[in-house]
């Protein structure tokens, strides 16, 4: 959790769970504010604490949308309808085997595949719990943290959870008319109106590139970048990544420890990778929360 003006961290919740986030949001009662990302866990926690708390999309979410949402539109103006036949998959949800047909250990896109599988139908089995109950599907989005229609699609008897488009392959819809599509015109038209945008700027002065910038630390750590040394950098991190994660690429986090160790005036990067687990909280030992107080403390030392 960090305060929006000044982008500073202020406490480090127990999980991301519907129930623990409510928990730490009624401990306190002064936010009057919450900026958040799309996610309807956080939309279900935030009512579920019982609080008068204005909800505002964030910066990155925003700008992700508008973008999306100009793609769409440019899309609408090509004068070419495409259609996308996909080819059948040839998966059947069993696991993989090899030409003797000895069982032998799922390579990693199967085995991701049939976890988020696994992991969808717990949730769709709490939901026809929850029906059978008596719960309506309104009442049924809140306490599980998803959408109602969600809920609708997971009640169809026909429900299938696995991935429709996992194992096969959709035709590019733009090689075969790469050479007759002319976009001339749409560029002419709108490269002006998007100069202009991107120069506006917001109440504190930052243009849009500026604010893409601050996401990005190695801005502020490359000497190659116009960016570097304009900030100062904290002394210490603490950097922990899962090699099974699918957030990022695997280089950024390995890349920021090198910048930092490379520049000037921090004293300490602790990194680690750690083997088999995703994102976030991932610890060789321990918890998370347990070790991150134990890394401050040593730093303060």
């Amino acid at each position: 959790m960090m305060e929006i003006d000044t982008h500073r961290v202020v406490d480090l919740p127990a999980s991301r769970e519907v129930e623990d986030v409510a928990e730490w949001l009624r401990s306190c009662p002064n936010i009057r504010i919450v900026s958040r990302d799309g996610s309807v866990s956080y939309k279900s926690a935030i009512e579920q604490a019982g609080m008068d708390i204005q909800q505002v999309s964030d910066r990155f979410h925003l700008l992700k949308g508008l973008t999306d949402a100009a793609k769409k539109f440019i899309s609408r103006l090509l004068s070419a309808n495409f259609t996308l036949p996909t080819e059948a998959s040839h998966y059947d949800g069993k696991l993989t085997g090899d030409y003797w047909d000895k069982p032998i250990k799922e390579d990693s896109p199967t085995a991701e595949h049939n976890a988020n599988v696994e992991k969808k139908m717990k949730v769709v089995k709490q939901v026809r719990e929850l029906r059978k109950q008596g719960f309506n599907k309104g009442e049924i989005a809140g306490l599980v943290g998803i959408n109602r229609a969600t809920v609708a699609k997971y009640l169809k008897e026909d429900f299938n959870p696995a991935n429709p488009y996992y194992n096969t392959t959709i035709p590019s819809k733009i090689k075969p008319y790469a050479e007759t599509i002319i976009l001339n015109e749409l560029v002419n038209s709108y490269v002006s109106d998007f100069e202009e945008d991107l120069q506006k700027t917001d109440i504190i002065c930052y243009t849009v590139a500026q604010r893409l910038n601050m996401y990005t630390p190695l801005y502020y750590l490359l000497e190659s970048e116009d960016g570097y040394r304009s900030s100062t950098p904290a002394k210490h991190w603490r950097i922990r990544t899962g090699i099974a994660q699918s957030d990022t690429s695997l280089t950024t986090e390995v890349n920021l420890a090198l910048a930092l160790q490379n520049y000037g005036g921090v004293e300490s990067v602790d990194f680690e990778t750690v083997w088999g687990q995703k994102h976030v909280k991932a610890e060789r030992t321990g918890d998370s929360t347990t070790n991150f107080i134990a890394w401050v403390n040593e730093c303060m030392k």
